[in-house]
């Protein structure tokens, strides 16, 4: 009965049938949901994606890739992408969620297009898709050198580290050189939580290449959470520097304070470095 209203609505009504369809999962609805994402009113297209990222599987991820290179509407393209992204999260081997967007990436016309598919592989996760953002990352279009860099700025573990350290030592633009360094400081948090031997190097390295102090207040809010003694070497000096003390001193604190019971002597020191002089 829904499936018959729908074939005699049109516009909202028929969006509105879409999200009624879409309450009764399965793949015979996916198939339903895919034909209505395929429509030329973007009211209707939307609504069956949004429905579709709900729903869609590894089934569905292909016909959802195809339409991100066919459709010219930017909200379309949008909606597709996110109901993709949805559905290869649900795929369970990351080697063929990147074996389906490459697939569609290889014959992707538009940069739009080719754009929005490169945000999609972050999501697979491997090594095959990690390949394909670097080289991305040296295009010489710098729209999608420009997309490759946020995608990698995005990726899930710390293996994007040193493509995104080349990008900020010798960016291409200081835009990419931001988007590394936000990309840098994300997976230097995320380290925190699991230090290894190389943590307080990369944090040398991104205090390295700071430029301003907007630069360094990021880079300290992640330091904070460095529980080394090491880090400490690194904050410290940032207390003379008279835009950043604040967050220096936080910074100080925070390390010291979570040291503190494995090495008092260079807590303590520490604390007493932000004590005022008499």
């Amino acid at each position: 009965a829904i499936v018959a209203a729908l074939n005699e609505a049109t516009g909202d009504a028929r969006a509105t049938l879409i999200s009624v369809l879409a309450r009764r999962e399965g793949p015979a609805v996916n198939t339903l949901l895919l034909a209505e994402a395929a429509q030329t009113d973007p009211a209707v297209a939307k609504a069956a994606l949004r429905a579709l990222a709900k729903a869609a599987g590894g089934k569905e991820v292909t016909p959802l890739l195809e339409l991100i290179i066919s459709t010219r509407d930017a909200e379309v393209r949008s909606e597709a992408a996110n109901a993709a992204a949805q559905a290869i999260a649900r795929i369970d081997k990351p080697a063929r969620r990147s074996a389906l967007v490459c697939d569609v990436l290889g014959r992707a016309q538009s940069v739009d297009s080719h754009n929005t598919l490169l945000g999609l592989l972050p999501a697979c996760g491997d090594a095959t898709a990690l390949a394909a953002l670097k080289a991305a990352a040296e295009d010489s279009d710098s729209r999608v050198r420009d997309a490759a860099v946020r995608a990698l700025a995005d990726w899930p573990d710390a293996s994007a580290w040193d493509a995104l350290a080349g990008i900020y030592r010798e960016p291409g633009s200081e835009a990419l050189r931001e988007l590394a360094l936000r990309g840098l400081v994300r997976i230097a948090v995320e380290e925190n939580a699991h230090p290894g031997p190389s943590l307080v190097e990369h944090y040398r390295l991104l205090l390295a290449g700071a430029r301003s102090d907007a630069d360094y207040r990021l880079i300290l809010g992640a330091l904070g959470g460095a529980a080394q003694p090491e880090a400490l070497d690194l904050a410290l000096p940032l207390l003379t520097r008279p835009g950043v003390r604040a967050e220096a001193e936080v910074a100080v604190k925070k390390i010291a304070e979570a040291i503190k019971a494995q090495h008092p002597k260079a807590a303590q020191e520490a604390l007493n470095r932000l004590q005022p002089k008499p």
